[in-house]
């Protein structure tokens, strides 16, 4: 009985129950690599924005690193971004958040929070930004939930349409939405 017990726990992946943190680290060293890889997303001058990039770790083991960007779109605007490395040397991929689709028509005035709203079950976790967003008729706090796993990095657009326009100013408010 026992065999089949330790059987059982060896087939059940060690994402499935191992807890994704956040760890800070210094965003400095992706500088280069991220104002190369914005510029293919119509970023100008992208840049990390200090003390908001972090190590993805699930369990122990680092699966990626999450920088949140700042730059100007072809407009000259204020818009955000999301970095991600999976190296830790080099940003693989670039995801434009304020200024961009759905948030086109709004500028990105900072960021104000990065972090954890879910390591459920399975091995997709989710990270939200909290974002300071202006457009002409009004300031507001915009969320962007983003599906973290082994694969990489993605906008969880359903979610995001959800709870994303909210108004939660703080990752507390916006996991009470979460879990509604």
């Amino acid at each position: 009985m026992r065999v089949y017990i330790i059987l059982l726990a060896l087939m059940i992946p060690i994402a499935s129950y191992a807890k994704m943190t956040l760890q800070n680290t210094d965003e400095r060293p992706f500088a280069n690599s991220l104002a190369k890889v914005a510029v293919e997303s119509f970023i100008d001058n992208g840049r990390p924005i200090p003390k908001q990039s972090f190590n993805v770790l699930l369990g122990d083991k680092r699966i990626g690193t999450f920088i949140a960007g700042k730059g100007f779109n072809q407009r000259d605007d204020n818009v955000c971004f999301v970095g991600w490395s999976d190296n830790g040397r080099d940003i693989r991929k670039v995801i434009p958040t304020i200024g961009f689709t759905d948030w086109e028509s709004e500028v990105c005035d900072d960021t104000k929070a990065v972090g954890v709203l879910s390591n459920k079950e399975g091995t997709v976790a989710k990270i939200a930004v909290i974002y300071a967003a202006a457009s002409p008729n009004a300031i507001a706090n915009e969320s962007v939930i983003f599906d973290i796993n082994n694969n990489g990095v993605s906008i969880d657009k359903e979610l995001t349409n959800k709870i994303g326009s909210s108004g939660a100013k703080n990752l507390a408010e916006l996991k009470k939405l979460y879990r509604k």
